[in-house]
């Protein structure tokens, strides 16, 4: 290892983690690129012509820069031992990243409480650390204050509504790989990858942590000029629009698109 490469792999890895990580990127000659924060991936491989690429978010700790990096190592070496037939975190994948990323577990690379959720994580690895909010948490580059009120998209149930760079959405239905969200300011639509990290309102938070009470039923049953309760707001039944239901906000006047299977409390006219 020269002077050079010794300065990068001590920036970015943890120590007694250098000597693993450049032999790794040595034996496969991966072009690797350390990148701006990425708000919904940590890392990324790629395969073009014959160059494994790499590239890994510059802002994690340490401990989280290596287990993105062991992520997408375990991808490049599911593409040299079985090309393209194989699930992107199957039963292939999840082998790989298992025996990489243990004997850094062993070696005593990190932090004992982290390295405990490791050895849980990898007995059955997610797409990603961020699947695992223990894990996510204790990996993270941010304070753990900042993770109240915070989940995944994947985690919330349809008609829910979050926070996400200063902005309110309704999260309306999943797509194949991606979840159709609703901008309640603008009405535009976005679409969520399910990792993504989002801030929960509390009248949010309440509805997903309590168990549904008996007087809940999906929005698909109400009637047209039916008064429920959604999120805490009042709402009227307007019209179905597809799979949605167009409904009004009974003090602002203000129309929006519920998914059909939000859950929400009738009230009296």
């Amino acid at each position: 290892m020269n002077s050079k490469d010794e300065h990068f792999f001590k920036k970015y890895f943890p120590e007694g983690s250098i000597l693993y990580c450049y032999e790794l990127w040595n034996r496969y000659k991966i072009q690797f690129t350390v990148t701006k924060p990425r708000k919904s991936v940590y890392g990324n491989y790629r395969y073009f012509h014959g160059i494994h690429r790499i590239t890994v978010n510059g802002d994690l700790k340490p401990p989280a820069f290596l287990v993105t990096f062991l992520h997408e190592v375990a991808h490049l070496e599911v593409q040299e031992k079985y090309g393209r037939a194989h699930k992107p975190h199957g039963r292939e994948w999840q082998d790989c990243f298992r025996n990489l990323l243990l004997p850094m577990i062993e070696a005593g690379i990190f932090e004992p409480e982290t390295g405990q959720a490791l050895l849980n994580h990898i007995q059955n690895p997610k797409s990603t650390s961020c699947s695992d909010p223990e894990l996510h948490k204790l990996l993270s580059h941010k304070d753990q204050e900042a993770f109240e009120g915070e989940m995944s998209v994947q985690e919330l149930p349809p008609g829910s509504q979050f926070v996400y760079d200063g902005r309110t959405f309704l999260l309306r239905s999943k797509m194949r790989t991606r979840y159709d969200c609703l901008e309640l300011k603008t009405g535009r639509i976005f679409r969520f990858m399910g990792l993504a990290r989002v801030r929960i309102l509390d009248a949010e938070r309440q509805a997903i942590t309590t168990d549904s009470e008996p007087s809940k039923r999906p929005v698909h049953q109400m009637a047209p000029g039916e008064i429920f309760l959604l999120h805490g707001r009042k709402f009227s039944m307007v019209e179905k629009r597809r799979t949605r239901f167009l409904v009004s906000e009974v003090e602002t006047g203000k129309q929006f698109l519920v998914d059909q299977h939000a859950l929400a409390e009738s009230l009296p006219a």
